[in-house]
Parts: C-alpha cells; sequence; structure tokens
C-alpha cells in the first residue's frame, strides 16, 4: 500500500478518508448537491477545500450566516441521513492485505479521523476492518481537529 499511514517504531497511524477509504468525492457531491436542491450558494465548489477539514467548519463554510445554519441543520442531517455511503464500494486495493500483514506482524495500528464516532464505526463495520485497530480516536475524542495536531498526538 502506497503512503497514508505514519510510521513509528511503536506502530501505525492510519487516517480513514483518503487513505483507507477514497470517500472524499461522495461526501463532496454530496454537500453540493444539497445546497443545489435547497437553492443556496456554492462559497465552496473545490473539492480540495473540504479535505481533511472538521465536519462543524465544513458545515459553516457551506453555511456561513449563523441563523440559517440553525435553520438548515435538522435539514441537512435528515438529507445526510437519507443518502448513507458505501464504505465497501470506496475501499482502497490492498488496504484488508495491508493491516493483516501488520496483524501479523504485530504491529500496533491506530486509526485517527475528524469524521464522527458514527461514520467510523460505519465504515469499520462495512469494510470489517475492526480487529484490526488498536485504537481508534475521531474529531469528537479532541478538543482541537485537524489540522490541529491534538489527534495524532
Amino acid at each position: 500500500m502506497k503512503g497514508g499511514g505514519i510510521i513509528s517504531k511503536a506502530g501505525y497511524i492510519f487516517d480513514m478518508d483518503g487513505v483507507l477509504v477514497s470517500s472524499e468525492e461522495y461526501y463532496f457531491s454530496l454537500r453540493m448537491q444539497f445546497l443545489e436542491e435547497m437553492n443556496l450558494p456554492i462559497y465552496y465548489s473545490d473539492i480540495n477545500d473540504y479535505v481533511g477539514v472538521d465536519p462543524k467548519e465544513e458545515w459553516k463554510m457551506m453555511i456561513p450566516d449563523p441563523q440559517q445554519r440553525t435553520k438548515l441543520l435538522p435539514v441537512f442531517e435528515s438529507f445526510w441521513e437519507k443518502h448513507p455511503i458505501d464504505y465497501r464500494k470506496c475501499l482502497n486495493d490492498q488496504v484488508p492485505e495491508f493491516l493483516a500483514d501488520l496483524r501479523k506482524m504485530e504491529k500496533r495500528v491506530a486509526l485517527v479521523s475528524v469524521g464522527t464516532d458514527a461514520e467510523v464505526d460505519q465504515m469499520l463495520t462495512q469494510c470489517q476492518l475492526s480487529s484490526y485497530f488498536d485504537v481508534v480516536l475521531t474529531g469528537e475524542a479532541v478538543t482541537y481537529s485537524k489540522p490541529a495536531p491534538d489527534i495524532y498526538l
């Protein structure tokens, strides 16, 4: 498997989106679809503006006005739930094999993601990867999410 993991003497730390699964395009398309369906302006139309950004910050980027954000959040959450991702379709080739090899070598393996606990659990379950990780941390577990280094520390 190419790149993505941080190698240390103690083990490996993996990010989820863009490393284990290629889900950024799906999530980006879903955000753009929501904005279009709601006839809202698109302030950030480049996928790279969203990659690695905390979901709360993404929401602020999508809907800059605080009052409008508050009003639309339940609508967006309902929209999001109606369009679930199938992580199995996004799983990067060789990930299960590489993680199995690390397990055989008795390496410690961690997963960190700015995603929510529910999203990370969903990916691990759908892709049957839970058994490979000794530690799983999400953006919900730290005060400052990426790009701050807190989740890695």
